[in-house]
This record gives structure tokens, sequence and C-alpha cells, in this order.
């Protein structure tokens, strides 16, 4: 074969392989990050009705994750103290759970635990790093 016709094939080749590669490492990556975020969900929506039980009980909503265990000592809250998470005790949002840089799990006023999957929610300003 000429010089030209094996740089043609390869360059085809490599056209036609690299976004199934790129797509294939996008699929690798998504799963890796809904893999860690998919088994909280057995923790995050116990932990919505215990902060919504905390609150029609206290008449208000609870400041931290201390507060939520010592009012539920029968559940078990502690996968959550691995992630990153935020309480506020007004707002739109009552808590935040960042998983890892895709997922994220919200609890909002009406104490709804929601899975979130977007940048607008995993960047949240009005809560420290």
């Amino acid at each position: 074969m000429k010089t030209r016709t094996k740089v043609f094939i390869w360059t085809l080749s490599l056209i036609v392989l690299l976004p199934i590669l790129i797509m294939g490492f996008r699929f690798y990556m998504w799963r890796r990050d809904y893999g860690q975020a998919e088994p909280l969900v057995q923790t995050v929506w116990p932990l919505a009705r215990a902060m919504e039980s905390f609150a029609r009980e206290r008449g208000r909503s609870p400041e931290n994750l201390d507060e939520v265990v010592r009012y539920t000592p029968s559940q078990d809250f502690s996968r959550v103290r691995v992630f990153p998470h935020y309480f506020c005790t007004n707002g739109p949002r009552r808590f935040v759970l960042r998983v890892n840089a895709r997922f994220a799990f919200v609890i909002d006023d009406h104490f709804t635990p929601a899975w979130r999957e977007s940048p607008d929610v995993l960047d949240i300003l009005p809560f420290p790093e």
C-alpha cells in the first residue's frame, strides 16, 4: 500500500473511533457518579420526613444534622456526613447534599426531596464551601 492510502485509512479510523471512545468514557464517568449518588436516596428521603416532623413539632427548620439525629435517633443518617451538606433555616432550599461534581440532593422549603443533576443546583452561592 502506498503511504498516502495508509494515512487516509488511519485518519478515517481515528475519525470514526474517537467519538465512540469519548462517548464510552462519558458514560463510564456518568455511571460512576450515579453509582455513588443512587444509594443515598434511601437516606435522603427519610431525612426529609424527619426534617418535616422536626419543623412541625418545633416550629422551625433544623439548623444542622445533629439536631435531626437527636430528634430521630432510630434513623441512621451517618452516610450524609461523608459528603458536603448544608442546612438553611429559610429560603427555597432547606437542605442540600452535594454528592459529587454531577449529582446533588435538595430538600426544599416544603420538605420535598429531589435528585438534581444540573450545575445551577451544584453551584449554590448562598452556602459556604
